[in-house]
């Protein structure tokens, strides 16, 4: 069990199958945790309805789970990509009380950013995006540059704060991702922009 526990939390997708040998009814197998391994596993595989109904059993099991920066960030952005933004924005913000680490700031700034952006909630939206260019270079940092390659998506954002830096920035973005599979929102924003 400690093993499919290790394989699922680094990334694993494969050995979800042995998770069928190991029933609950056993002793010295936890319900929860098998849930858990389940859960990490549906999250690798990108199976989020999957991933969020057994990661949503494991916490009704196991409530010291939300103490879990690792379960937190799963569960979050699993409400995210399913675009349930109630409850994301809810375990993000968790997660960032929890996080002590900050493994997982960057990411859940990230999320938390487009999450306020969606909802109009651009002081908050504002906050979180300047949490995210502290102390980073917004060339050489991959999560800042996904997150101000989108930016332009949010033109009212854009014109309220003033944010007169974003256009050139998007450009030097654009011309450092142009190749890759993530650098498509920065080139169509400088198209945009250029029209």
């Amino acid at each position: 069990m400690k093993f499919l526990y290790a394989d699922a939390l680094e990334g694993g997708t494969k050995n979800i199958e042995l998770l069928g040998n190991l029933r609950a009814s056993e002793e010295g197998v936890d319900p929860s945790m098998l849930s858990l391994i389940r859960g990490y596993y549906f999250y690798n595989q990108g199976k989020f309805k999957g991933a969020l109904h057994e990661l949503t059993q494991a916490r009704v099991q196991n409530r010291s789970l939300e103490e879990d920066p690792r379960f937190l960030y799963r569960l979050a952005s699993s409400h995210y990509t399913l675009q349930d933004w109630r409850n994301s924005l809810f375990y993000f913000e968790l997660l960032r009380r929890r996080d002590i680490y900050r493994r997982y700031a960057d990411k859940s700034s990230y999320f938390l950013l487009f999450i306020n952006l969606g909802n109009k909630n651009y002081s908050e939206a504002m906050e979180r995006l300047q949490e995210l260019m502290k102390d980073m270079d917004p060339l050489t940092n991959l999560t800042l540059r996904l997150a101000l390659s989108q930016l332009w998506f949010y033109e009212d954002f854009i014109d309220k704060y003033k944010l007169s830096w974003y256009k050139p920035l998007l450009l030097k973005i654009a011309w450092i991702d142009y190749a890759k599979s993530y650098g498509l929102p920065s080139v169509l924003g400088v198209y945009c922009y250029s029209l």
